[in-house]
This record gives structure tokens, sequence and C-alpha cells, in this order.
């Protein structure tokens, strides 16, 4: 589950390194890079362990570790630059565009990752037999770290359906959209159990036709 963040701070991690390695071309200080990059892989460390803690804070080391690994291979491969004798050097008109465009390409990953994330997780889903005892609606109860896991049941009018969840927003108040299909199993009433980060003010459940579950 951790090879995901790892390979985003390798990427994240090259081109800070290439953004400092080519504005360090007219000084000659290309030591800059691998330290630059070290220099945001500790940075990164400390916000997950300190800042922000627990397991989530596990998913910052394991981004830094991607710029660490790329800041030791910058170090490891600087005295083979030197060797060259390379020095100090104009910027070329490629250097100059890529100054330019690796910021932008750099904030566009991260703006990306943040949109695309989701903060929920299924814990659990499927389908049991029907009986009295089942409540319609849904419950809340704390888990791991805080989090949240909404736990809902339908009745006997959605025998032979399955929950899918559909999307989960959270302006204003955090509401849970599902949608009911199919499933084609008689004598069988569906549930799921769902975890979230944070329930933001009040919690609203509904389906994708406008139903609201009750808590």
């Amino acid at each position: 589950m951790f090879f995901l963040p790892g390979g985003i701070g390798l990427v994240l991690g090259s081109i800070v390194f290439m953004f400092m390695h080519i504005a360090s071309k007219r000084s000659g200080r290309y030591y800059l890079a691998p330290l630059a990059t070290f220099l945001v892989a500790v940075l990164l460390m400390m916000y997950g362990l300190i800042v922000i803690g627990g397991f989530e804070g596990m998913g910052y080391g394991v981004l830094a570790l991607g710029f660490l690994l790329i800041a030791i291979i910058g170090t490891l491969l600087l005295p083979i630059k030197m060797r060259k004798g390379v020095g100090r050097k104009d910027l070329s008109k490629k250097d100059k565009i890529s100054l330019f465009l690796l910021p932008f390409l750099l904030i566009a990953i991260i703006f990306s990752l943040n949109y695309f994330e989701k903060d929920y997780w299924i814990i659990e889903e499927g389908t049991q037999p029907y009986n009295e005892s089942i409540r319609h609606g849904y419950t809340t109860s704390t888990i791991l770290e805080g989090r949240k896991m909404i736990h809902i049941e339908l009745g006997e009018d959605y025998e032979g359906k399955m929950i899918q969840v559909k999307k989960v927003t959270h302006r204003g108040a955090t509401t849970i959209v599902i949608d009911i299909q199919d499933h084609g199993i008689q004598q069988q009433v569906p549930y799921i159990k769902i975890g979230l980060d944070q329930i933001k003010d009040d919690l609203i459940v509904k389906t994708t036709d406008g139903v609201v579950i009750e808590e």
C-alpha cells in the first residue's frame, strides 16, 4: 500500500532535483540539487511525524523516502560530474524553458493528487438474510486514529439489492451518496461499512434517487 506514495515521492523528488540542477549551472554549485532534495525529504518526514502523526503521517514518511532516494542518487553521481570538470555554464534556451515549466508540473501533480484522492474506503460490503431485527438506516462509530465508520443497513424494501458508494463530498455537511443496484439474491438485504477520515458538521446519507437514509 506504500508503493504509491513512494513512487510519487520519486517523481516529485526528480522534479525538484532537475529544477535545482539546472538553476545551479550559472554558479557551478551542483551540490545544491541533492542538498535541496534532501532538505525537502527531511521537512516532509518531520511534517508527517510531528504535525500529522499516526497512520496518515506514515504516508508522508514514505513520500519523503522517494525524495531521499533521489538525493542519494544525485549525491553519488556528483563526483562523476565534478571529474568531468563541469563548471559554470550559461543557461540554454531549453534550460530556461525547463525552469519555467518544472514548477508548474510540480504544482499540477500535487493539485491532481489532492483532487482525485479519496478520503473514504470500503471496510465491508455484502448482503445478509433479512429478519425483523435489522434496523433500516445507518449508524456511526469511531475506529482507528479517530476515523469514523458508517454502517448502512437497508430493510425489506431493498431485498435482492446491493449498495455501492457513488461519491462522498464535504461541501457543508458530509454527504454520502449510494447507488442501489440489483443483486439477484432474494431474501437478502444489502449492507455496507464505509470508513471516513472525518465527518464535517452533519452527515447526510442518501441514494442517487434522492431518498434520504435516516440515522
